[in-house]
Order: structure tokens, then sequence, then C-alpha cells
């Protein structure tokens, strides 16, 4: 239930989000996208440094951005967008605002306490955090909020659901390396937002795969 009420918390912040969007100016709406480049900078920067495991971070992000380049998810993902809600970039904003809620640690462990203990406690803190953040999210990126939460909806209800399973895979060290290479791609789209270099963030998204599997493989040997 507490997963739910964490997606039913992204749509209420996104559609107060919506109704500001159609009341703020233009040059708001830039400002608080600058502003939010700028704390997606930091949070990606914190989330990363220091680092146990920057050679394993390094090899995955290497592995990952390989194959995210030669399926093509950028192009992939903007065709899409335009091919069914006519615009360029609603389903990269989905897919930003899912990346920036569901980097860290909180989005794992959550699911996994109330699939496992049923202990909702972080899950709630995380709702309150994604409720607020939404509302900010939705004045810059408009209707792409309620994506996001489906989204956030699937990723989360699969891990509570699955928490029996995967926890011996998604031990404390997998964690920490799957926080620490979403934390890399927060940086990425960072510099995206604040337009300093066009880097396909989500090209990257395949690296964050690396832990788990580097992971099962060593459970076979």
């Amino acid at each position: 239930m507490a997963v739910i009420i964490n997606a039913l918390a992204v749509c209420i912040g996104g559609s107060v989000g919506i109704f500001l969007r159609n009341h703020i100016s233009k040059k708001h709406i830039e400002s608080i996208f600058k502003i939010m480049g700028i704390l997606t900078l930091i949070m990606g920067l914190q989330g990363v440094i220091p680092s146990e495991h920057m050679i394993f971070i390094m090899i995955s992000l290497f592995l990952g951005s390989i194959i995210g380049v030669s399926i093509d998810i950028s192009g992939r993902i903007d065709r899409l967008s335009e091919r069914y809600s006519g615009k360029e970039n609603f389903v990269s904003a989905m897919l930003v605002v899912f990346l920036i809620q569901c980097t860290g640690a909180l989005a794992i462990i959550g699911p996994m306490k109330a699939g496992l203990e049923g202990d909702n406690s972080i899950l709630y803190f995380k709702t309150i955090l994604d409720g607020s953040s939404a509302i900010i999210f939705a004045s810059m990126y408009g209707k792409s909020i309620y994506g996001s939460a489906f989204l956030l909806l699937l990723y989360q209800g699969a891990i509570f659901l699955l928490s029996n399973l995967i926890q011996p895979i998604l031990d404390p060290v997998t964690i920490e390396q799957i926080t620490q290479i979403g934390s890399v791609i927060l940086v990425v789209l960072g510099i995206e937002m604040l337009e300093l270099k066009k880097m396909n963030a989500v090209n990257y998204i395949p690296a964050i795969l690396a832990p788990i599997i580097y992971n099962l493989i060593k459970g076979f040997i």
C-alpha cells in the first residue's frame, strides 16, 4: 500500500506543479530549471564521492554506455515520444524525473523493508520527499510527471513483490554500487539541465544493472 501511496503523492504534487506552471511566467520556469540542474549535480556528486568502488563504477559506466549507444536508447526514446505524444521531450522528461526520484538507496531499501518486514517507515518518508519534489518537477516538465509516477510504481512495486527473491542479490555492497552509478548519471543529468553539454544521460542506464549481473555471476563461481 505504501508503494501506491508514494506514486499517488507524486501525482498529487505533480497536479499542484502543473497548476503553478500555468500561472507563472516562462522566466520563472527557466529559473527553477536551472536551480534544479545545480541541485541535481550536487546530489550526484554527493552520492559518488567518496567511493570505494570507483574502478567498478568506471567499468560499469563504460560498458553501460557502449550498450546504450549501440541500441540508441536516447534516439529510441525521442522517436517514441514524438510518435505517441507529439512532443520530443515528453518521455525524456518522464525518465529524468524517474531517475532523480529512484536514484538512491531509499528507492531500494524502502520497498524491500516493506516487503520483508512490513515496515513502511522509509517509504512514507520517501513519499514526502517525492510528493514535494513533484511540485517542482511538474512546474518544469508538465504532464510528464504522471508517467514518472507510473514508472516509480512499477519499479518500487516490483522490488516490494519480489523482495524475498532479490534479497540475496541486493546486498548492501550491491545497493551502494547501484546508488553510486545512479549518482554519476545524476551528474550527467545536471550537466544537461544546465545546458552545458548534451550527453544523452539515458544511454548510461544499462550501467545500473552491472552490479546485479556481477553479483549473480559471482554467486555461480
